[in-house]
Order: C-alpha cells, then structure tokens, then sequence
C-alpha cells in the first residue's frame, strides 16, 4: 500500500515583500498545513501573519527552525542575512529554499555550500527565471541546434526595487538607462539570442548579424527609450 506523501511544514524566515508572496502562495496550496514565520520587524510580522493566516510568528529564526512541525523552510531575509538561517536549516536537515543569492560573499557563499553538500540537504536557490516558459524555449532551441552556434546572448530586466537613503529616506534620482552586459562588440558571425523579459515580449532569436556596431547602438537606445 502506497503512503500518503507527508503534509509540508513551512517556516518562512523573513517577512519582507519576497516572504509576504512565498507565504501567499503556501497558503493556498493544498499540501502546506502548517506556516510558521520569522521576522525582526514586530509589525511587518504581524501584518504577514495575519494575511497568510501563519500558524505561529516568532522574531528568532532558531526558535522557527526549531519547530516539530517544521519539514522546510524558505530564507527570504535581506541578502546579507542570509547565511544564519541557512546554516540553521541545514543542520536540522530541513529542505530549503533561499532567495538569490546564496550570501553576499564569496567566502561565505562557499562555507554555505560546503555544509549542504556535507548534510545532503535538498536546497535550490530562488533562480525563478530559469522556470519561465520564455527561457525553456530558448533553451530547447539552443539546445537542438535551431538557432546555429550561439556566440552571444543578451537580456534585458525591468527591476522595481529601489532603495530609500537610511539617512534622509529619500529615493535616488531613476536612471535614464542601466548598465548593459551586452556592450561587448557584436560577434562577426554567428547567431544572437536576445532574452527579454518585459512580459509582452519573448525570447527572440534576432538572427544571422555581422559586425555592425551601429546596429548594436540603435538597440541600445531602443531599450533606453524603453526605460
């Protein structure tokens, strides 16, 4: 007789917008009984709590991590507050997933992952994108050949994150454009792939160019008008 799969857990360690849509979304899936969170912020805790109906709300991560009915856990703290709940989750062999990226620094990065690797813990890092059904075609068209030989590929994301100043709470002024991994030179031969991620648009194969580098600064200021 085949067992029932065991009921999910979940301790959401962090409460800010990213753990508020992880919360969301455990709520309304039927496998998830049970949702504990931490977060420092005593009224963000209870404003996530209240909305995902959080079964237990805590400001101390261990304490969460700590839980019997804890069997995974999701670390969407700031970026650089990473490694504590990581590190926590991992040595109660709890399944995890933590928001990109891993830790802030490279030492730290490869400490964390040493220790998962030692634990055998099931982790994935939050890389949401590589899910989306626009980067699973270009994928697969790359990998059965329909594209030619790729020699560069290029992408494009419209973020919304900005940063108050701690100081005088102001936001700093928006760019007219950001910075572009794709200045490099366009190849002579070969083909481009071009991975956008403005929702009206998919991956597009933009063909067969050579070196025209008036044609890579017209698409430059095209994305710019963009912004």
């Amino acid at each position: 007789m085949r067992k029932s799969p065991k009921k999910i857990g979940l301790a959401i360690v962090g409460a800010g917008r990213v753990g508020l849509i992880r919360g969301e979304v455990a709520a309304r899936h039927p496998e998830v009984e049970w949702i504990g969170i931490a977060e420092k912020n005593p009224d963000r805790a209870k404003l996530v709590g209240d909305k995902i109906a959080a079964d237990f709300v805590t400001s101390d991560f261990h304490e969460l991590l700590k839980r019997p009915e804890v069997n995974a856990a999701i670390v969407s703290t700031d970026e650089h507050l990473h490694v504590g709940p990581v590190l926590a989750a991992v040595e109660r062999g709890i399944p995890l997933l933590v928001e990109k990226p891993l830790a802030t620094q490279l030492a730290e990065s490869q400490r964390v992952l040493d220790a998962i690797e030692r634990a055998k813990v099931d982790a994935v890092i939050g890389y949401t994108q590589r899910f989306r059904r626009r980067w699973l075609v270009a994928k697969e068209k790359v990998r059965t050949g329909a594209l030619g030989d790729v020699t560069m590929v290029t992408s494009r994301a419209f973020m919304n994150r900005w940063w108050r100043s701690t100081t005088t709470g102001a936001r700093p002024t928006r760019p007219r454009s950001l910075p572009w991994s794709s200045r490099a030179r366009t190849p002579r031969h070969g083909h481009v792939a071009d991975g956008n991620q403005d929702p009206g648009r998919g991956v597009r194969a933009v063909g067969q160019q050579g070196a025209r580098p008036d044609l890579e600064r017209n698409r430059r200021d095209r994305v710019s008008d963009q912004l």
